[in-house]
């Protein structure tokens, strides 16, 4: 039996391809690289929808998608819960906005500098 399930990654190796998904239900699902159809799982904490499935009595995750947005750290409770410890932001998403926080600074540096060379002619 299969099922859409939410969670976010546990752990990533990008050597061995593989990785470990927390699901939402607290069950741990093995994963490979070729099981994400979209966009790429190396940061733990990433959000993922996936389809959950068992090989023999193992848990598996295929049909990975990983989720824009925010990443969360999270560890697994006592009762299969799922915790989150942390919120963050990847690493691209914080990088934009340092870009556009330096560049509206630019521009009103470049006001300001307008403002008073025009204001010295007068």
């Amino acid at each position: 039996m299969t099922q859409q399930v939410n969670g976010v990654v546990d752990s990533w190796s990008e050597s061995a391809g593989t990785g470990i998904i927390l699901g939402q239900d607290g069950e741990n699902y093995a994963f490979e690289k070729s099981d994400v159809i979209e966009a790429e799982p190396t940061l733990p904490g990433a959000e993922v929808v996936f389809t959950a499935s068992r090989e023999g009595s193992q848990p598996r995750a295929t049909s990975v998608k990983v989720m824009r947005g925010v990443v969360r750290t999270s560890t697994a409770s006592l009762d299969g819960s799922v915790v989150v410890t942390d919120i963050r932001l990847p690493f691209r998403s914080v990088a934009i906005l340092v870009l556009q926080v330096a560049f509206v600074s630019l521009l009103l540096w470049l006001v300001v500098a307008f403002a008073a060379v025009f204001l010295r002619m007068f």
